[in-house]
């Protein structure tokens, strides 16, 4: 079992992301602005599993793709579409992300992992009450993705 994770926000530096990431370390992006960045950045891109980024998201429903995966049922509980009024990053997979929700508009990532040799979860809304939150915390319609994503993570 992993004994650290990292939570990466804007503060984070991407130095320190590849080295969570080479050390085994899971990372979970969280916001509407994470996916900012990667087409400036291969190492981002690679680290985020997204690339071809466009800041011109918008307030969108999100679909779930994949019901069966772990970080949408869990055993925090299952996580079922919902509308999102942050405006979320529109970007494309890389090879070797797993789509597991999708923005319904533009089918752009709302929630993506990795799992490789390091997990790493994308979820391109907040988790907390802030501008760029979706939906406002608490919530119980996402707050099992939360805690399913923790859970999936230190695996």
């Amino acid at each position: 079992a992993h004994q650290r994770l990292v939570a990466a926000g804007r503060i984070a530096t991407l130095p320190a992301l590849e080295a969570a990431q080479a050390a085994g370390i899971p990372i979970y992006f969280i916001g509407d602005d994470a996916a900012d960045g990667v087409d400036d950045h291969s190492a981002l891109s690679s680290l985020l599993g997204l690339q071809t980024w466009t800041d011109g998201g918008f307030a969108d429903s999100v679909n779930v793709l994949d019901p069966t995966h772990p970080v949408v049922h869990g055993p925090y509980g299952d996580v079922q579409g919902f509308w999102c009024d942050a405006d979320m990053d529109v970007a494309l997979t890389i090879p070797g992300t797993e789509l597991i929700a999708e923005q319904d508009t533009t089918g752009a990532p709302a929630i993506a992992v990795t799992d490789g040799s390091t997990r790493t979860a994308v979820q391109l809304f907040g988790a907390a009450a802030s501008h760029d939150t979706c939906p406002q915390a608490p919530d119980t319609r996402t707050e099992p993705l939360l805690r399913n994503t923790l859970e999936w993570l230190m695996e």
